[in-house]
């Protein structure tokens, strides 16, 4: 590269970029996350984010087998859950770097002229701003339940949304109603008349917390109870995921993830199910 005549060039440092991916995430005693387990060139700056990701998912888990109420095989789900998505991340990442420094000073100007273009459109400007390409997490195996089998329109396996919702106290956001326990999270009916004595087991043992979202013109007519939280649905957008899986309660795990959802009749069943996927002690 030639030399600007004002400039001293006092070093120069060519960087070559990894991206690797250990085989398993877990041996024995040993657990890996962050830059341990994968390592990701900077282009998106995702090397960060996963590393959290990696110990949202395995805090909890950790915390149920060293508190003796899950059995060790609940940390296999950790790298059966997290390595494919860091997969996706990695390779994200190395395409953007393929995008980010071409050689050829052609390719350059014509890729920011591609640039330039779609950030014309609004729309098109928003989804790159917003990082709306990146892969989003979608655990197919582990502390789940998919009933007759995975389903790719299935909300299992997927983070829950993150709506604004009206309590007693005033309007807040779903998390900090929902603390980092798991959740039973129902739309219009209470899950705890459902459980059954193997069910109600599970909730104290887990500490599950029960949580029943209603509309908001109905919030004024439901009475305070010291077992069962009652939110209003100030968005609507608790109606309309509900709406869209067709079934009225799910199992939230710490993580925010859904581990589960079925039909109040379903509730005993489906919490049995994941108790032996998730490798809860009975």
């Amino acid at each position: 590269i030639p030399e600007p005549d004002n400039i001293d060039l006092i070093r120069a440092r060519i960087y070559r970029h990894n991206g690797r991916l250990a085989e398993r995430f877990r041996d024995g005693r040993i657990i890996l996350a962050g830059d341990a387990a994968h390592i990701m060139p900077v282009w998106q700056g995702q090397g960060y984010n996963s590393g959290v990701r990696d110990a949202f998912n395995l805090a909890w888990k950790l915390a149920l087998v060293a508190n003796g109420k899950a059995e060790d095989a609940l940390l296999d789900t950790y790298g059966a859950e997290r390595r494919e998505h860091a997969r996706a991340m990695i390779a994200l990442s190395e395409a953007a770097g393929v995008i980010f420094s071409p050689t050829n000073p052609i390719v350059a100007k014509l890729r920011d002229g591609v640039v330039r273009a779609l950030g014309l459109i609004p729309s098109v400007k928003r989804y790159f701003l917003e990082m709306r390409f990146k892969p989003m997490p979608r655990y197919k195996e582990g502390a789940l339940v998919y009933g007759s089998g995975f389903k790719a329109n299935s909300a299992v396996g997927r983070m829950f949304i993150q709506p604004q919702v009206q309590t007693t106290s005033g309007t807040v956001r779903l998390d900090d109603v929902l603390g980092d326990s798991f959740t039973l999270l129902a739309w219009g009916t209470d899950p705890s008349r459902w459980l059954g004595e193997r069910g109600r087991h599970f909730v104290e043992k887990l500490g599950v917390k029960i949580v029943s979202a209603v509309p908001l013109t109905q919030m004024e007519h439901e009475r305070e109870r010291s077992d069962i939280t009652i939110i209003g649905d100030t968005q609507g957008r608790l109606k309309t995921w509900f709406g869209l899986q067709n079934k009225a309660i799910i199992l939230l795990r710490p993580d925010r993830f859904v581990a589960a959802i079925c039909t109040p009749q379903e509730l005993p069943e489906t919490l049995e199910a994941f108790r032996k996927a998730a490798a809860i002690t009975d």
